[in-house]
């Protein structure tokens, strides 16, 4: 895991002095242990790095035999033996142990084919002076960022905005379609940026930049027709031998790992194949935030004793709330979702312990294992019912004992189409009342985005085609993103195997009615967790929440959500119409309500003032 940025002239023009370096200063947290870099007459890498595997070897950039290839790599690539041994007896000559060097010369022999090779997670550069060409690629689901800006015929790159931002001539302007997106989603939805102009490169997408221009293009998605399997002992067998062999290949480190283990079904599945296939005692991680008899909490203690690892429980204090601040600039642009508190605050202390952590990040969206997934179930299964009561829903929706049942089901009976259906599902109404003229015009956009997504969806299938939506949208703008910058911030790397593209191959080809078996999210996983341990040893499926309504008491706070909140402030940005936006703040001082919506306000202001002011 490492941070790489740099810049390719389409014309020619030198780049200007300490321009690299200036780029890699921004993202030292990414990789404390070395720097590189390459620069040729009109353009450079630039590379920071976290020494994970061949720690004397490993330095970046690397080139090829004569030079005219550079590469440099965020991430892993954990077929990289296999792919070396292949490349070796096609004639290759191999200077390092580096899973980097496979890429090069992989690069070499396959062109940009190389990428459908690749098994693992990365942001990539490749640099090819023969052709003049700069060639960025990302991982298959978008584990790795990568952003780029093209301006006055250049491109600049890096794996945080913040390189980018670092460069002569880069203005800072707001993109208020993304501000929309986030003020609705709690995230913007990409490709574009905050940033007016900067983007972030898709999953499964390399971009080359030549003399001509700039291209993208899609090298992987989701198989379609693949044989479905329809029984539960085929989809309990297939899903644990690719799980077996993800969480295998992810243990793949010259340096010592862990676990972030929640208590729930994902990260102890994965702690009972790491502890099946470690000669030594798994060293997990569980945040703790103040109460040590939480379900959660309990949970985590009692599978890391089952499984006989080294347990450490994390004290997340409230006082750390004050952190906020530096976290938004780790963030480059917000993410409304609190949990980035206690996972930078773990990160930071397994760091002390270990280089590498595995997560359970992922699970839900390749396993069904969000609640939402049972209620769109359950609309698939009443949706003629509801589409006739839709009309009197108004009335309906106020009668006693009928207006309950089916609050949850109405807003998708009433959406005009597959894509609106989702949209009325992710976003927040109350803030969707607040957005301004500058931001509601992202309510359009979004839905363009969404059924562009829906055109490229594996399958007809309703299930996977809503995972699939939740794979591009909540798990590749937000869950993802919040892993790699909070433990990144502590400079340790997160694997996610759940993740490993033959696994989520597996687990789509699983039939949907499999999938919530019995009324249970990730009924086949749970299946096969629940032979290595306890059914009871489990919690329920709760994620990661931070006590907010706890932790967001006290005059103090109240003071500065006040003040940072004030009609002037939420005026002067003009992101949401101020007046119900403070209406709904001064709610949340009165009441205590309302707590995440203040957060999703806080942390916009908290960004204007690091990266625009």
């Amino acid at each position: 895991m490492c941070g790489i940025a740099g810049a390719f002239d389409q014309r020619g023009r030198p780049l200007e002095a300490g321009m690299l370096e200036r780029m890699a200063a921004e993202i030292v947290h990414r990789g404390p242990d070395d720097e590189g870099f390459f620069l040729s007459p009109s353009a450079g890498l630039a590379f920071r790095r976290l020494s994970i595997i061949d720690l004397a070897g490993g330095h970046q950039p690397i080139g090829n035999e004569t030079g005219d290839v550079q590469v440099i790599l965020n991430g892993e690539i954990y077929n990289y033996r296999e792919l070396a041994a292949e490349l070796q007896q096609a004639g290759h000559v191999f200077t390092t142990k580096s899973d980097t060097e496979v890429v090069v010369h992989g690069y070499e022999q396959w062109g940009d084919e190389v990428f459908t090779r690749l098994h693992g997670m990365f942001g990539i550069a490749i640099l090819d002076l023969r052709r003049n060409r700069l060639v960025l690629a990302r991982d298959r689901f978008g584990i790795k960022p990568v952003y780029w800006l093209e301006q006055d015929g250049r491109v600049l790159f890096g794996s945080e905005i913040k390189s980018i931002l670092a460069c002569p001539g880069v203005e800072r302007r707001v993109n208020w379609q993304a501000v929309g997106e986030y003020l609705a989603l709690r995230y913007p939805l990409g490709p574009e940026t905050m940033f007016d102009g900067i983007q972030r490169l898709s999953p499964a997408t390399l971009l080359v930049a030549d003399a001509a221009g700039v291209s993208e293009r899609c090298y992987w998605r989701m198989p379609e027709g693949g044989a479905v399997i329809d029984s539960m002992e085929e989809a309990e067998r297939e899903v644990e031998k690719a799980l077996r062999e993800a969480v295998s290949s992810h243990l793949v480190s010259d340096v010592p790992l862990g676990l972030f283990l929640s208590g729930g079904v994902d990260s102890t599945a994965v702690l009972a194949f790491m502890s099946e296939l470690s000669t030594s005692p798994v060293k997990t991680f569980t945040a703790n935030l103040g109460d040590n008899e939480a379900t959660d909490v309990a949970s985590a203690r009692a599978a890391a004793a089952h499984f006989g690892a080294e347990h450490h429980e994390i004290k997340i204090d409230p006082a750390d709330i004050s952190l906020m601040e530096q976290l938004v600039w780790h963030l480059d642009q917000p993410i409304s979702d609190p949990a980035i508190l206690p996972t930078y605050l773990l990160s930071k202390a397994a760091r002390k312990e270990v280089t590498v952590v595995l997560t359970g990040e992922g699970s839900d969206e390749t396993n069904a294992g969000y609640r939402s997934y049972l209620r769109f179930a359950a609309y698939q299964q009443k949706k003629n019912l509801l589409a006739l009561l839709a009309p009197a829903w108004p009335v309906l929706r106020h009668v006693p004992g009928v207006g309950g049942r089916l609050q949850r089901l109405m807003p998708l009976a009433l959406a005009s189409n597959e894509a609106q259906r989702w949209i009325n599902g992710a976003c927040d109404a109350t803030c969707v009342s607040m957005l301004s003229p500058r931001t509601r015009p992202a309510l359009g956009r979004m839905e363009g985005k969404v059924d562009a997504w829906l055109k490229y969806a594996s399958s007809d299938e309703p299930l996977e085609r809503m995972q699939h939506l939740d794979r591009l949208s909540w798990m590749g703008e937000c869950t993802l993103m919040k892993a790699d910058r909070m433990t990144m911030a502590a400079g340790l790397e997160a694997r996610v195997p759940f993740l490993d593209h033959t696994l989520a191959e597996v687990a789509a080809r699983v039939h949907p009615a499999l999938r919530l078996q019995g009324g249970e999210t990730k009924a086949v996983l749970r299946r096969i967790l629940h032979k290595r341990l306890p059914a009871a040893a489990l919690r329920p499926q709760s994620g990661f929440v931070l006590p907010l309504a706890q932790w967001f008491r006290g005059s103090d706070f109240q003071r500065w959500v006040s003040q940072t909140l004030s009609l002037e402030n939420l005026a002067r940005r003009e992101a949401t119409d101020p007046v119900r936006a403070r209406a709904l703040v001064d709610n949340y001082l009165a009441t205590g309500e309302n707590t995440n919506l203040v957060w999703r306000l806080l942390c916009l202001e908290l960004w204007f003032r690091r990266f625009i002011d």
